[in-house]
């Protein structure tokens, strides 16, 4: 009994760490923009934070819009603010989806990597064949979680070029806007 044990814990032991390997090597094969993803990061970081602050100093001039006098493209000065608003949005959304990405990634290499644990409970009330098929189960969903995510951002990745588009067209209308605000005043 003791002896069939071991040879079932051996047996886990090699084929748990057979689908680990397997799943770190998938990891680092796939995930090729994995060196670019702090890049990327951080470039979000950077377009966010600059869109956040040219949207504040925007809408610190909204005490000026009651007074049609002082405030003369209303309608420039709205649709600037919409275009730095959405571009802030999409940026924030953008940064939602890399979370989410990093978190079901780790999820999913935590899920692999618990294999063995998982197993050990139920060595003994289970044969090698149900031991390798819970192994091979576990080990799928965690592919299936992780494919899921991992073609999440190449499909998000325009959001990035449309946020910066939308943040050139919302600096440009308010530099329109500052124009008409200077010639009309000086």
């Amino acid at each position: 009994m003791e002896k069939e044990s071991k040879e079932k814990m051996d047996y886990l032991k090699e084929l748990s760490k057979k689908k680990i390997n397997q799943f770190t090597q998938r990891l680092e094969r796939y995930d090729r923009w994995r060196r670019s993803k702090y890049s990327i990061e951080k470039a979000t970081n950077w377009m966010l934070a600059i869109n956040t602050g040219t949207l504040f100093l925007l809408v610190a001039n909204l005490d000026k819009f009651v007074v049609s006098s002082v405030m003369p493209a209303k309608s420039l000065f709205l649709l600037s603010a919409f275009f730095l608003g959405f571009s802030v949005m999409v940026l924030a959304f953008f940064r939602a989806i890399l979370y989410l990405r990093e978190f079901v990634t780790n999820h999913a290499l935590e899920d692999i990597e618990g294999l063995p644990d998982r197993a050990r409970l139920n060595i003994k009330t289970k044969t090698k064949e149900e031991i390798k098929e819970m192994i091979e189960r576990i080990s799928k969903r965690s592919v299936i979680i992780w494919g899921a995510v991992h073609n999440l951002i190449p499909r998000f990745l325009p959001l990035i070029v449309f946020a910066v588009v939308s943040y050139v067209l919302g600096v440009l209308l308010l530099t329109i806007y500052v124009i008409i605000f200077i010639v009309k005043y000086i």
